[in-house]
Order: structure tokens, then sequence, then C-alpha cells
């Protein structure tokens, strides 16, 4: 703001002492009022400035400090008053008043404040009686002061609101989704996002086009990632997710799981087919550890190198080693892939069982049939001990078992023979960490 010091001086207050400023340099008036109280004005640092044209001193960003800047004596009064906070773009008014006997008042304080003439006059002589109501708008974030200095016997007054950024609907907009590509019916998968702000998630599913109701997903209204889903018809859905707060809503980007039902035909006897368990990855990620896996699906289990990373449909990803951490002993799993038209015609690989943490002997198999150990063709079926080679698979490779173009297939594996300890899995444990570790060649 910009005060009229010779004024101000004159009519308001007797001056003790004057510290004569160099140019554009603070200065400090130790000043006196009649009833013998006193009252510093320091200006900001470009100091004391001649107003051109006239005999007056200006300064700007004046502060005041002792008892004698409220009131000097007499009936001399001036008030501020402003809310406590406000927003940024949204209007609030300010009032201010000062008593009748105020000649001059100025608009002082901070700068960032739409409506509030920081440095200019704000009334003169008799209009400065009144009560005035100024219309004020925060065009940036802060804290700001408001200011209103009279002059007569003397006088100050301010008030302060502190501005916050406009507060938005949740963020980011269409968010991503992470869900498992395909998962068996009746099988819990997981489903997790990133939203910041939000107060409330609404979960919303649509199979063939029409509204489904999903256990854990659309019952849900919790902002907490991840959710766990369970779709007991086969089909593929379509999930959403709409984050809210007082603001406004924002959704997320559509994610499909493709749910596979009776079609596939696994038998529950005399093995239980495996669907889920946390897995672990060599070497570990951070978080370490994924939980609920959909151990139905190949994608879910050598789609991933760590736990954060996004699913790589089959053959999977090259660098992919998981540890399977619950595999039951007098269970199988069977992961479904699907192998692609336009492949490759010399791709091949295969799945190892690693040493660390290999837990038990295992048998595996790769046929078009869940849970199938006795495949037609023998290239298909390996019997092993542990830390060895699982089935080799290739499009073309003569001594590998031999896939199709456009043609589902289930990976099976088992315990070998569950009752044989290892140095991972006593024998009386029911469940064995299994360590295993894609292969990919001739792509």
């Amino acid at each position: 703001m910009y005060v009229s010091l010779k004024r101000f001086i004159g009519q308001a207050l007797c001056l003790a002492v004057f510290a004569a400023p160099a140019a554009h340099a603070q200065v400090t008036l130790h000043l006196t009022t009649p009833t013998q109280t006193s009252c510093d004005a320091t200006t900001d640092a470009q100091g004391l400035n001649l107003i051109p044209g006239g005999t007056d001193l200006q300064a700007s960003g004046v502060t005041f400090s002792g008892n004698g800047c409220g009131a000097g004596g007499g009936t001399f009064a001036a008030n501020v008053s402003v809310p406590g906070t406000s927003t940024v773009g949204t209007p609030f008014n300010v009032t201010w008043s000062a008593s009748a006997d105020a000649t001059l008042c100025t608009y002082g304080g901070s700068t960032g404040l739409s409506g509030w003439p920081t440095g200019t006059n704000a009334c003169q002589d008799a209009a400065c009686g009144t009560s005035h109501v100024v219309a004020v708008t925060p065009t940036t974030a802060g804290s700001f002061n408001l200011s209103v200095t009279c002059t007569n016997n003397s006088g100050f007054a301010q008030g302060a609101t502190t501005a916050a950024n406009a507060p938005t609907a949740p963020q980011p907009p269409n968010f991503a989704l992470n869900a498992p590509a395909s998962v068996a019916a009746g099988a819990a998968f997981q489903v997790s996002w990133a939203v910041t702000g939000a107060t409330s998630c609404t979960g919303s599913a649509s199979l063939g086009g029409s509204s489904v109701s999903l256990p854990g997903w659309t019952d849900s209204t919790s902002i907490v990632s991840p959710r766990t889903v369970t779709a007991a018809t086969a089909g593929t859905y379509t999930l959403n997710l709409a984050c809210s707060n007082p603001v406004g809503t924002t959704n997320s980007a559509p994610a499909t799981v493709v749910v596979g039902g009776s079609a596939d035909n696994c038998p529950s006897t005399p093995l239980t087919r495996i669907t889920s368990s946390s897995i672990s990855y060599v070497p570990s990620g951070v978080p370490p550890t994924r939980t609920g896996v959909n151990l139905a699906s190949y994608d879910e289990i050598w789609g991933h190198a760590n736990a954060t990373d996004t699913t790589v449909t089959w053959p999977g990803r090259s660098n992919s080693q998981p540890t399977i951490l619950s595999f039951l002993k007098t269970g199988y799993i069977a992961a479904k892939f699907h192998v692609p038209a336009g492949v490759s015609p010399t791709l091949y690989g295969w799945i190892s069982h690693t040493d660390y943490n290999y837990g038990q002997d295992l048998t595996s198999a790769i046929s078009t049939a869940c849970g199938d150990f006795n495949p037609t063709d023998t290239r298909c079926v390996v019997s092993q001990i542990s830390g060895q080679t699982l089935v080799r698979w290739g499009l073309s490779a003569p001594s590998f078992c031999p896939l199709l173009p456009n043609t589902d297939y289930f990976l099976n594996i088992k315990m070998t023979d569950p009752s044989r300890p290892s140095s991972t899995c006593s024998a009386s444990a029911t469940v064995c960490a299994i360590g295993t570790s894609n292969n990919i060649g001739g792509q």
C-alpha cells in the first residue's frame, strides 16, 4: 500500500524519531501518540519516496506495531472483518469501518487479491465514517493480510485470510483398472487402481451389454485398492469404477475380464484344481508379492516379472521367475493359454522348475483338456525330479510338444509324489512353495 506520511504524521501522531532513508532502504518511524503510547511504522525495502508533483512522502508495504497503533485518543476506531478461509477464484466480502473523525483511509496489505486496491485511498473526510463492503477475489493460493490505515488521532486495522486451491474431483481422469485378462468361473480375482482425493468409489459391471452384480465390486463403495471380486457366471465382463468426492466424479477406463465356464471341464477328483495363490518373484520387486493371483490363467502366472507390472499374454515374459507360494499337495494347476493365429512358426519355449523353492517333484503336461496328465502325444508330458525342465512346447520343433495356432491349451502341473518330503517342504505340510522360470526362444 501507499501511505501519505506527511498527512499521517501531521494529523494523527506526534513524531518521536525519524530515520532519514537512503534510496530504496527500509525505514522505521518511531511515533508517539497524544496519549503517550508508542507506534512503529516500518516500510518495506522500497523505503520512502516523494509523491511526484507534491510535497508528501509515500511508502509501500507499511506494517505497524505497538499499542498506540490501534487507537490514539478520542473516539477514533478502524476495523476490518474477513472470513478466516477462502477459495481461489471465489469472491468474498471484506467489511471495514472507521469512526466519524477519520479524515483519510488507505487500503493496504497483500497483493494477489482482485478488488482490494492496495496503496490507493479508500475514503476521505466524511465518507470515511461509514461501514464499507468490498468484494475481493483471491487470484492465487496463499495467506493474505488486508489492512486499512486511517489518519486522525491514530488508527490501523487489518484482517487475514488463507486461500486454498479450488478443490477438484478425484484425480487422474480415465484412470486404469488393473485386472487379470481371464479367470475361472467362481475363482476370486483382484482389481486394483490408483486415485487420489476420492471419498467413495462405486464399481459397475456389464455382461453381454447388460448390467450385472459382481460380489466385491458392485456392492462396495470403498476407496481402498485392490478389491477381491468373484464372477460365478462365464462370459466377458466389462468393469468400470466411478470415484467421487463433494466436488465431482471421475471415471476409470474400462477393464475386460474373460471368465471361463464349464467348457473347461476341469476334473475335481482325485485332485482339486488350484485356482488362487500368492506369488513372489526373483529378483524380489517392491512390493515383492502379488496376492490372490488367478492360477487358472497362464498369463497371470508367467505374464509377470514383478508385483506391479502389466500382464503379458502367452508366451508371457521371458524374465518371469514366479514362485507359487501355496501349491496344494492334493491339487493341480491347469493354467489356460491361447496360441494366437499368425504366431511365428519358429517360436518355442518351456517352464523350468527352479532349484530354489523347488518344493517337490512335479509332473507337467500340455493338453487341450483341463487337468489331463495323459495326453496321447508323449512329447507333451514330463514326469521329472525337482529342479529340471517341465514339458517343452514349440510350433515346429520336432522334439517338443507341438502347438497349433488359434487354439486353447492347458499347462497342467501336479506333484509327482506328494508324500515325498523335500528340503523346502516337509512331509507334514499341506502346501509347498514351487519356484519356476519362463523360457522363450525363436521369436
